[in-house]
């Protein structure tokens, strides 16, 4: 990784992305460059809501440049840094500036920033709060070889934070039972149900502290009762982070791209997401 790029949809955006980008900057010594995109469908208003750089319908670039040079110096950062203007099309204009070494610093808006997600293939970190470092840090797992080496990529990258795993044991569990027979028909057998649960319960709990062990983090094992999202939303709700890092890894059939989209639009906190490709 060699650089940042601050991309920006929003003047409200402008400050707490450039902070952020900027904090990575210097953090890491990347060269830190700003893509603002506007696009035209978030400001559809009536005029009276329109915000100011947008004058007689049209997108004043010059005034964007300035605000990103005000809140740069402001805060401060005194390097060079190049700034690109842009009208509409964010996926695009994004991944024709990206490459394999840039990171994507974005503040947080809905739907686009669930295609960001689907589309990148590069490190993405979406802001939806003011955090300006992140000390705590939650981190859904597998138990696979490839989560444990992106445990050990988090550790790295945010060095000194605590983080914190959450293993749903119920997903091996499902990909396991057949949910129709061979005429299309719901199957359901409570006594095998049962049975292979605690079974694979028992075996899942032993794997769980193994990975707790190797990769010397905490962690907690999931028993809910609702969707493997919506149990690792309801959990992220009751407790303290300030990152959720999701290592998206290509062929897992567990850290894959919906889970990170249903947990990017729902969880308050912000967050990183690795896309680590295998091979």
């Amino acid at each position: 990784m060699n650089r940042v790029i601050a991309l920006i949809n929003r003047a409200d955006d402008i400050d707490r992305v450039l902070k952020k980008a900027v904090w990575f900057s210097e953090r890491y010594d990347l060269v830190l460059e700003v893509l603002y995109v506007h696009e035209e469908s978030l400001f559809d208003l009536p005029d009276f809501f329109k915000p100011e750089f947008i004058k007689d319908e049209k997108f004043d670039e010059e005034y964007v440049k300035d605000e990103i040079k005000r809140s740069l110096k402001s805060i401060p950062y005194e390097k060079d840094v190049a700034i690109f203007v842009r009208v509409n099309d964010t996926i695009s204009q994004t991944l024709d500036l990206t490459d394999e070494e840039s990171l994507v610093v974005h503040g947080f808006v809905k739907d686009l920033s669930s295609k960001l997600a689907k589309k990148l293939n590069i490190p993405l970190l979406i802001i939806k709060s003011d955090t300006q470092e992140y000390s705590k840090i939650l981190m859904p797992v597998d138990l696979s070889e490839d989560s444990k080496e992106c445990v050990n990529g988090a550790k790295d990258f945010f060095e000194g934070a605590k983080i914190r795993i959450v293993y749903d044991y119920r997903y091996p569990y499902e990909m396991m039972i057949p949910d129709v027979n061979f005429m299309d028909i719901p199957v359901y057998d409570p006594i095998f149900d049962k049975e292979l649960n605690e079974e694979l319960k028992k075996s899942e709990y032993e794997r769980y502290y193994k990975f707790l062990e190797e990769t010397r983090v905490d962690g907690d094992f999931i028993e809910g009762g609702l969707s493997i999202d919506e149990d690792l939303i309801e959990y992220a709700s009751k407790r303290d982070f300030d990152l959720l890092y999701i290592c998206n890894i290509a062929d897992s059939e567990f850290e894959d791209r919906s889970l990170a989209v249903s947990l990017i639009e729902n969880i308050k906190f912000d967050t990183f997401i690795s896309n680590k490709i295998k091979g």
